[in-house]
Order: structure tokens, then sequence, then C-alpha cells
């Protein structure tokens, strides 16, 4: 099985991820808010999927630069069901926002189908912001 190569914010996605076994994820670094060095960093490391926790300060920060520094990478944030943090995760153009009270055995199978086939996850919020932004029912791309 290929390991797909993850960049989290948090230790506690971080430990999500080694704990998926079967799935094949590996964890090949651990983001700190105000990395000045972050585009150079994740090239090298050469993610395939980046993990975001919401509650962590500086991650929308991190979310926008590794838009710029990667734009085909899967950004995908966890965070509250809140219209407030889904506006400002959609704002940035990530890729996926589930809830925080997701099961990790369903967070795990959500993110093996964002990577194996690139479909995107959104929270139930999305459906206010989207109405808030004027934006169809199908978002960004439908």
């Amino acid at each position: 099985m290929k390991l797909v190569r993850v960049i989290a914010n948090a230790e506690e996605l971080a430990a999500l991820c080694e704990e998926s076994n079967g799935l094949g994820f590996t964890v090949v670094g651990l983001l700190q808010p105000g990395v000045v060095y972050l585009p150079r960093l994740v090239r090298q490391l050469r993610p395939q999927l980046a993990l975001l926790d919401a509650t962590k300060e500086g991650w929308l920060a991190l979310a926008a630069a590794l838009r710029e520094a990667l734009p085909k990478l899967p950004v995908v944030v966890i965070g509250p069901d809140d219209p407030g943090t889904v506006k400002a995760a959609y704002g940035a153009g990530i890729h996926s926002y589930l809830p925080m009270n997701t099961a990790p055995r369903l967070l795990r199978q959500a993110l093996g189908l964002i990577c194996e086939t690139g479909f995107t996850f959104w929270t139930r919020s999305l459906r206010e912001v989207l109405e808030e932004l004027g934006v169809p029912a199908g978002g960004r791309d439908g």
C-alpha cells in the first residue's frame, strides 16, 4: 500500500493519522504558526495532504500559506461547526472542512476518500455560509 504523506498543525491530528494503521498515512511534518520558511519546508516535505485544526492559533494563516505554496495540495480543516469558522476556511480556499465531533473512524475514512478520489467534504454550516455569500448550492465548482 502506498503511504500518503501528511502534514498537520496539531499533535492530535498527527496521532490520528499514525493510528490509522492500514489506511496508509504517514506524518512527515508538524507545522507551527508563523513559520517564515513554510513554503520551502512544505516543498521539501512533499506532502500529499494537509490537516489543520481550526482551534489552534494561526490555522488560517497556515491554510493560506499552504494554498499559496502548493495550490493543488488538499488542505483539510477540522474544526467547530460554526458559520464564522467555516466562512473563514471557505474564503481561504481549503479543500474540505470536517466537524470536530466526527468519529475518528469516519474521519480517517473521509481522509482516505479525499486522497483517493479528490472528493470534498464540508460541514452542514457551509449551506449558511454559501447563502450569505450568494454562492449557488453547488459551491465553488458546482
